[in-house]
């Protein structure tokens, strides 16, 4: 009889243990939140964040505002057509103000783009710079 409370007591620890290792290795949801501004300080709307290696993301709103729920391990990653693309870890952006940069070849009228000959501002370049756009998306698209 003593054998079998034994057992039972036993079993029901090793149950406890399981449930607590599974509580503890349970991820920690966090809530990011901020504002997505450029580096003249203006607000981006429609960046798209997303969780890296997941399916779900949001887009900030007119005012550069988003808010997302996720995991404090997860990457976070912030795209935009011509800005840079931004990954950052979640625990990082917690009430955040993100910067992005324009990308060189998408940069806006009054800044300067590289080039391969050297550093130029973007409107002595309208021709040239439209070659080199077409010139990299057949680069890339094409299919040997």
């Amino acid at each position: 009889m003593k054998s079998k409370y034994k057992h039972i007591i036993s079993l029901l620890l090793l149950l406890g243990a399981a449930f607590s290792n599974f509580a503890q290795n349970k991820e920690e949801k966090i809530t990011i939140s901020g504002k997505i501004k450029d580096s003249k300080n203006n607000p981006i709307s429609g960046v798209s964040i997303i969780i890296q290696e997941k399916t779900t993301g949001v887009m900030s709103d007119d005012n550069g505002a988003f808010s997302l729920e996720t995991d404090a391990t997860n990457q976070i990653i912030f795209t935009k057509p011509g800005f840079n693309t931004l990954r950052k870890s979640a625990v990082e952006l917690q009430d955040a103000q993100v910067i992005l940069n324009r990308s060189l070849i998408d940069a806006s009228d009054d800044d300067d783009v590289f080039i391969p000959f050297g550093v130029r501002k973007k409107e002595k370049l309208q021709q040239p710079l439209i070659q080199l756009k077409a010139m990299l998306y057949l680069n890339f698209h094409h299919q040997p």
